[in-house]
């Protein structure tokens, strides 16, 4: 039967890859490498309920049982939505201190959690988490736009640079270098309406500007979350502004995944 399961990897036939694996715990439950790549087959394949059922089977049926379990219960909530959920188990995993590379990608799956719920701090945080764990072109792109939410210009540029510097062949390098060299010749003009707005925050004529200028330097989803804040002060403002943007854009956002 093990060799039937090697078969049905070996041509990614996930339905095969799930009965197989479940007939093979059934003869040896202690086995967690099966465990895993049962569970994970169903998480890729969002049997999500058959997943649910799997982690606690798997639970119960080894003495010891392994942090992956952590990590898959969080993978298997931010599948249904519930952040919350996901958040704690993925932090609960973590904190078994497995391996760095593993710590990044759950520290990058703790960033998108926070963006699906525009936890804009906390979603710069984690990135930085992430760095820390172990530290790519690609993790320090996506803390450079991290940091654009954030209008912390200075360090979203020095992010940026690093990651070029890091390796300039990066996809996400070669994808975002080109819109902060745009952006960039905007930035004075950016900063400007900052301080202005730091002052007057309930000016709508400001905010609108600021929306157009980061519509025009292609960085849409900025207008979009500043436009928000200008909802709050004046409908009529909000509706405006939206016609500026004209509409809205797709997100940016990384790939979650396990590992």
């Amino acid at each position: 039967m093990r060799d039937q399961l090697k078969k049905a990897q070996d041509a990614e036939d996930k339905p095969a890859i799930i009965e197989l694996s479940r007939r093979v715990v059934g003869i040896a439950p202690n086995d967690s490498g099966i465990w895993d790549t049962l569970a994970q087959t169903q998480l890729e394949s969002e049997e999500l309920d058959g997943l649910e059922r799997t982690l606690d089977q798997w639970q119960k049926a080894v003495r010891r049982p392994p942090a992956a379990i952590e990590d898959f219960r969080a993978g298997l909530c931010f599948k249904r939505k519930d952040y919350q959920c996901a958040e704690q188990h993925w932090l609960a995993f973590i904190a078994t201190k497995p391996p760095r590379a593993d710590v990044a990608t759950d520290y990058d799956n703790l960033a998108e959690l926070c963006a699906e719920q525009a936890r804009w701090a906390d979603h710069a945080a984690y990135r930085t988490k992430a760095i820390a764990a172990q530290d790519t072109a690609a993790r320090r792109v996506l803390r450079a736009v991290a940091f654009l939410r954030l209008h912390n210009w200075d360090a979203a540029y020095a992010d940026m640079a690093k990651a070029n510097k890091m390796d300039a062949t990066d996809p996400q390098v070669k994808e975002w270098l080109p819109e902060f060299e745009r952006l960039q010749k905007f930035l004075p003009q950016i900063k400007s309406l900052d301080a202005q707005i730091a002052k007057s925050p309930n000016d709508v004529a400001l905010l609108l500007e600021r929306a157009r200028v980061f519509t025009l330097a292609g960085r849409p989803l900025l207008a979009i979350a500043r436009i928000q804040a200008s909802a709050r002060i004046d409908a009529r403002a909000y509706r405006t502004s939206r016609s500026i943007v004209g509409c809205r854009p797709t997100r940016e956002r990384s790939k979650v995944g396990r590992r």
